[in-house]
């Protein structure tokens, strides 16, 4: 079943404020984006209840820009929260595909700003630039499936 995007960042965020990793509005979007990608190529399942938007600088979970739009370009500071203002993670341990997608991506990314990670979304071949080349407003699960430009960061 598909997961909140708000939930699933808020696993992310967990390890940047525990290594003390700024993570930025930005950077948030890339990381869920291939967080999503390894998780649908593992699993043949979307994760997210949301789709990824095609904005001009790559994939954007609309819902998280809305979250996180107060801190511009600075690091996050805050988890996401529902509408009781509770923030919810999901236990990794009994989501072990979630947690393999995120740690792949973490370990691999971390060290980079959003606007590097924007630059990766945006090669030719990615799934943003298939859609936006085809204009279409979402990208698809399938698209994310194929989309390979970011795989060489990965360690194994």
């Amino acid at each position: 079943m598909p997961m909140s995007a708000s939930v699933v960042c808020n696993n992310i965020l967990t390890r940047a404020f525990q290594e003390n990793i700024p993570v930025s509005p930005m950077k948030l979007q890339k990381l869920m984006y291939f967080v999503s990608c390894e998780y649908v190529k593992a699993t043949g399942k979307d994760l997210l209840s949301e789709n990824f938007g095609v904005w001009q600088y790559g994939p954007v979970l609309p819902s998280l820009y809305d979250e996180f739009k107060s801190f511009h370009d600075q690091p996050i500071t805050k988890y996401a929260t529902d509408a009781d203002g509770v923030p919810y993670a999901i236990n990794e341990d009994t989501a072990p595909h979630l947690k393999a997608s995120i740690t792949r991506v973490w370990d691999a990314f971390k060290g980079m700003d959003g606007i590097a990670l924007s630059k990766i979304t945006h090669r030719d071949g990615s799934a943003w630039s298939t859609a936006f080349d085809q204009r279409r407003t979402s990208i698809s699960s399938d698209d994310m499936k194929g989309d390979m430009t970011y795989a060489s960061y990965l360690l194994t």
